[in-house]
């Protein structure tokens, strides 16, 4: 049987919260253009940011609003600003240990699929830079129409709505819970940590599921 391998980003595939990766370099693209434009939009995400670190916003309009700032400089031409730190941040907290296990273990019938609540702005360079990946679910791009946050049941029905999984063993690799409805849909599930620590209750909500500790 061929299988279909669901991967996480952040504490999984790699041991960081790229959203903070995505904040510090546009708020240093920001200061690098120098502009009274530049330096406005700046303020605007910095007051975003204290806002969500305050609970007066929630993380989908912080992540909105960051991927909005985004599309503009995108539009005057940036985009390669994002894609040379991407590569030097993924060097730093990539699971290369991860990357091999999939390299490894992947059949010419196997799918590996990044699947992330993380804006398709990186994602979707990330996937590029790791050949191991056959394609990725993420949070759209403003750009894209209808915006969502694909995070918990959202990433569910994103990996349904775009993956062939009739017949195919659905492996995860996952740290949280807001993954639930991937791992009570996997017939294999590894953990990384905290959510290892869950693993025994796991499996007693969970029985027809396999889990393991990727570093046990």
């Amino acid at each position: 049987m061929s299988r279909v391998y669901l991967v996480d980003l952040d504490g999984t595939l790699i041991d960081s919260n790229s959203l903070n990766f995505f904040i510090l370099t546009l708020v240093a693209l920001l200061i690098e253009i120098k502009s009274i434009s530049s330096i406005k939009t700046l303020v605007e995400v910095l007051f975003i940011v204290v806002a969500r670190k305050l609970r007066f916003c929630s993380h989908d309009a912080l992540k909105k609003k960051l991927q909005t700032i985004w599309g503009d400089l995108v539009i005057i031409g940036y985009e390669d600003k994002l894609s040379k730190s991407l590569r030097v941040y993924l060097e730093k907290v990539l699971r290369k240990d991860l990357v091999k296990y999939l390299e490894d273990n992947k059949n010419k019938d196997d799918k590996v699929v990044l699947a992330t609540a993380a804006p398709a702005e990186y994602v979707s360079i990330i996937v590029q830079y790791l050949p191991v990946f056959d394609s990725f679910v993420s949070t759209p791009r403003i750009s894209e129409g209808d915006w969502f946050h694909n995070i918990s049941i959202n990433k569910w029905k994103s990996i349904v709505s775009s993956v062939d999984l009739n017949g195919k063993e659905v492996v995860s690799f996952t740290d949280h819970s807001d993954d639930l409805p991937l791992i009570e849909n996997s017939q294999k599930v590894y953990l990384f940590n905290p959510l290892t620590a869950d693993i025994d209750d796991l499996k007693k909500r969970y029985k027809n599921v396999e889990f393991k500790s990727f570093y046990e």
